[in-house]
């Protein structure tokens, strides 16, 4: 699948899925929370935290615990795609795009990352990529 069919059936599952898109208000993640395993990793249980600081409205606190849990296990796109959900909820849509960007490349059926990052590209008025 080419990067332009990607982009193109993310946004139209965003489209579908009515993907919110970022206020001043708390953040409202479009997704449901993963659950994590019987026995979570040190990095599962960062980002996790960092998933319920994030719903909570502590985005500072959020971002730490993703930093924290990124550096734990570099190759987990979890982290990475929970960064692109602060960058969203901060309204920086190019962080937020090139994070989502970082999460697809580490793991390329993150079905979250594709949507989201569809989001960032229209609000930066490059639905076409």
């Amino acid at each position: 699948m080419t990067r332009a069919t990607r982009a193109a059936l993310a946004a139209a599952v965003a489209i579908a899925l009515g993907a919110a898109t970022a206020g001043a208000q708390r953040p409202r993640l479009p997704f449901p929370m993963r659950g994590v395993s019987a026995d979570p990793t040190p990095a599962e249980r960062e980002y996790t935290a960092g998933e319920v600081l994030l719903r909570g409205g502590d985005v500072p606190g959020a971002e730490a615990r993703f930093v924290a849990a990124q550096r734990l296990d570099p190759r987990d796109a979890r982290p990475v795609f929970y960064l692109g959900e602060v960058a969203r909820a901060r309204a920086q849509w190019p962080a937020a795009e090139a994070r989502y960007g970082e999460a697809i490349a580490l793991d390329a059926t993150m079905v979250e990352a594709m949507v989201q990052r569809a989001v960032a590209l229209r609000e930066l008025g490059r639905q076409q990529e």
